[in-house]
């Protein structure tokens, strides 16, 4: 090929590229037109028909009363925007570690008390009528190149020494590495049945030996006294081993027989109409909700809700008391890591009586029910 040709070709590469990087940068100044009184009133307008839809297309799963319209665009934008500054002491609202060891938890799993157990990030123990759940096991030190910020609740050793002889029912909400991590079930060595959402099941194949359950939306099943029940979310699911919305993803209804511990296990979900609906349809009084990845925005809303939806989360569902999770733990989101502690604090100050109605527990904490 003539020099002048080859010359020609890399110049009119260079330009591209500028063209292309002047591109991305001027994204940065671009106003996303997102205001959140107008969002809350879109979801006041959802219809209650569409919580109950087939939510397959033969395809792909998706959320049938609203679609995500973002696309790469809005992901160059996001990532080369201006965030917002965080101004406030940062690393003083971290959960702590309870001050418990194997014999205090093992005293506690063999009476008759139930509880709940935050481990970090969505990963929680629940006892409820002698059956033992744990949601979105993960007790990885890095999620790709994020790092465990803070100490796990219980140990995968710990938890293969207290159910060495009990059996443990495992929930997964959905596919992502944060909430399943297969390194973290390989951990688990005790007698075990898994509830996944449609479609996960054929990334779980180190789990040949364990009866796994996959599940669609309102699927209900039945597990000792408990009737357990896969209710919809507002989120999306993608992995580097499967393509985006092939597998379905959801929240946890967990009714006991008198329906007086009902627990709803939020999974990652965006403030969406249907918890209104859980409310009207369940008697919820303990609500476990994930609360964080929420900034900025206009980008986040679709899939995260922040602290101030998660009273709404609250209101709708009629619980009594609620445990947010999902933070604290890896620094997933533009807020710092512990910045949701930060903002249920400063409401708690405005309001007393949110205290009351809002465990903010450290990992490893019992909280009975």
């Amino acid at each position: 090929m003539p020099e002048k040709v080859v010359k020609m070709k890399i110049y009119i590469l260079v330009i591209l590229l500028v063209i292309l990087t002047a591109g991305f940068l001027a994204l940065r100044y671009v106003k996303i037109d997102y205001n959140e009184k107008n969002h809350i009133e879109s979801i006041q307008k959802q219809k209650k028909k569409d919580f109950y839809f087939n939510s397959f297309t033969g395809n792909n799963y998706f959320n049938s009363w609203r679609r995500d319209k973002k696309n790469l665009v809005h992901t160059v934008k996001w990532f080369f925007e201006k965030k917002k500054n965080f101004n406030y002491e940062k690393g003083d609202f971290l959960p702590k570690n309870a001050d418990l060891n194997i014999e205090d938890y093992r005293k506690i799993i063999n009476s008759d008390k139930d509880f709940i157990i935050w481990i970090g990030h969505n990963t929680t123990l629940i006892k409820l009528q002698n059956e033992f759940f744990l949601i979105d096991p993960v007790f990885a030190d890095k999620i790709f190149f994020t790092k465990r910020e803070t100490k796990v609740g219980l140990e995968s050793d710990m938890l293969n020494e207290l159910f060495k002889d009990k059996k443990l029912n495992i929930l997964i909400t959905h596919n992502h590495y944060d909430h399943l991590d297969i390194e973290s079930l390989k951990k688990l060595k005790m007698d075990r049945n898994l509830y996944v959402p449609a479609g996960v099941s054929c990334l779980l194949k180190s789990e040949s030996k364990v009866q796994i359950n996959e599940l669609n939306w309102w699927s209900e099943v039945k597990i000792g006294d408990i009737k357990l029940t896969f209710l919809p979310a507002q989120h999306y699911s993608h992995r580097i081993d499967q393509a985006k919305n092939k597998s379905l993803w959801g929240s946890y209804l967990l009714e006991t027989v008198n329906e007086d511990k009902n627990i709803f296990v939020g999974g990652d979900s965006g403030y969406f109409g249907a918890y209104k609906e859980y409310g009207e349809k369940f008697k919820i009084k303990y609500a476990v909700i994930p609360t964080g990845g929420y900034e900025t925005r206009w980008y986040a809303e679709y899939e995260h809700m922040n602290v101030e939806e998660s009273f709404e989360v609250m209101k709708d569902l009629k619980a009594e008391y609620m445990i947010p999770v999902h933070w604290g733990t890896y620094h997933l989101g533009v807020e710092p890591v512990d910045y949701t502690g930060y903002k249920y604090n400063l409401l708690f100050k405005e309001n007393k009586n949110l205290e009351n109605k809002v465990k903010l527990v450290d990992f490893g904490e019992i909280f009975y029910l």
